[in-house]
């Protein structure tokens, strides 16, 4: 047990714990190949762009990418893309091939991992939920199967004779009823496209075009394992939401504006309202300066999450234009704009945020290269009033840390203590959700019973 003065230094250590540091894909082109790509893993550190003080240098400057720290390359004379996420210390690529590919930063090496359950078509979806990645093909099509996990080696479980799982492995997962991937007949969107995700708690969400949007409870088994439609709405977002705990809030770029917006996480219950747009900060995230000086956003931007309200945007522009494949006027090189933004409470408002723009920086990519992706960190820090179990007395109480973050909606006040003066248990719905999730990502064993948790914590 620690004391009360730990627990309290705990707290603040924890809440303050943040990284400056990204990972990003930039997909080049390989002419000698007959146009396979390559990819380069890149990371910066970002401490610099949050820093106080100011920055006389124009954000237009075109620096250059510092050296790729790991190559993917796909597979020759075959048409394969590669999709890219961080999992903790690895950044996973799953190949549209069945393959996957780690790269171990702290290693740094790169290394084959399992193949997947099944192909998947028009590139894949990749959803983290702590230290589980679920991949949805980006255009799943009834009957193939088109949802898997990917699980982590496991860590030993006290009594279990130090028995685990040694390697990355994947698992298949029921799929979406055949509503959401069957073939439409016009006017509708013949083929089903995924188009926006996110995890929040123990859930995953995704969305398609004149399909609507369904839900996955990941703590379910057996048959309870089963995806649920939530509405004929679509997700207001592009591709990727980041949760946002503390905040209780998805965080993405609109689908409409191009800009970065807040929204009102998702809800699982069947015939539910769209998820509410409660900010969007048009004029601070749209790079418009981009127009000024000729240069155009390539598609959508990405972003990433850092803790403490920060987010980095990064949008891939266009910096030139040229003649290609017998075109003229067709875009010939482009550049990495990032952008360095922080959420903060407005003073005096409760509940009230206000968006701060901090640094902008642009770096120039190779003649090849033609898109860049954010990769999403795992954040190892934890709100103590937003999901973390405290145990033991008031003069000597414990707190458990998991080490990874559980991603789970701030829970409401506690509605019920059980348990003797010597141990009390929150028995709160999120709390509850979020124990049971983190219970299956690391081994450990829960029961339930009474509205009350019983639980085995699979952490130290």
């Amino acid at each position: 047990m620690e004391s009360g003065g730990a627990s309290e230094q705990q707290r603040k250590k924890s809440k303050g714990r943040r990284r400056n540091r990204i990972f990003f894909v930039v997909d080049e082109k390989r002419l000698d190949t007959g146009g396979n790509g390559i990819y380069f893993v890149f990371t910066l550190n970002l401490k610099p762009m949050f820093a106080d003080a100011g920055d006389d240098d124009d954000w237009a400057t075109m620096r250059a990418l510092p050296p790729p720290i790991a190559p993917f390359d796909s597979l020759e004379r075959c048409a394969e893309r590669l999709d890219f996420a961080l999992v903790g210390s690895n950044v996973v690529a799953v190949s549209t091939q069945k393959r996957t590919l780690l790269y171990d930063t702290a290693a740094a090496v790169v290394s084959n991992g399992p193949e997947l359950r099944h192909a998947t078509i028009g590139g894949t979806a990749l959803i983290l939920l702590g230290t589980r990645l679920y991949a949805m093909d980006n255009r799943p099509c009834e009957p193939d199967p088109c949802f898997q996990v990917l699980l982590p080696p496991a860590t030993p479980v006290a009594g279990s004779g130090g028995r685990r799982r040694r390697h990355w492995s994947w698992r298949a997962l029921p799929d979406p009823p055949a509503d959401f991937s069957m073939v439409r007949p016009a006017p509708a969107m013949i083929f089903c496209n995924t188009t926006a995700f996110v995890a929040a708690g123990a859930r995953i969400w995704v969305s398609a075009p004149d399909r609507g949007t369904y839900s996955f409870d990941t703590t379910a088994h057996g048959n309870a394992m089963a995806w649920r439609k939530v509405g004929d709405w679509e997700l207001p977002w592009v591709r990727r939401a980041v949760f946002v705990p503390e905040l209780n809030l998805c965080f993405a770029m609109c689908r409409t504006r191009y800009c970065l917006c807040a929204f009102d996480v998702p809800s699982a219950e069947p015939a539910a309202a769209a998820p509410v747009t409660r900010y969007a900060w048009v004029e601070e995230t749209y790079p418009r300066e981009c127009l000024e000086r000729g240069y155009f956003p390539h598609g959508p931007a990405s972003l990433a999450y850092l803790g403490d309200g920060r987010l980095c945007i990064g949008w891939t522009i266009i910096v030139e234009f040229g003649e290609q494949y017998g075109y003229s006027n067709m875009p010939t090189r482009f550049a990495l704009l990032l952008m360095a933004v922080q959420v903060v409470a407005v003073a005096g408002e409760e509940g009230q945020l206000r968006l701060v723009k901090h640094k902008a920086r642009c770096y120039l990519m190779s003649n090849r290269a033609q898109e860049i992706f954010l990769l999403q960190p795992s954040l190892r820090l934890v709100e103590l009033d937003g999901g973390v179990v405290v145990l033991g007395p008031e003069d000597a109480e414990q707190v458990l840390t998991p080490e990874q973050r559980v991603y789970c909606p701030r829970p409401p006040r506690p509605r019920e203590e059980v348990g003797s003066p010597a141990t009390v248990i929150i028995a709160s719905p999120a709390l509850l959700a979020a124990a049971r999730v983190a219970a299956r990502w690391r081994g450990g064993e829960e029961e339930v019973g009474g509205g009350a948790l019983a639980w085995s914590p699979p952490w130290g």
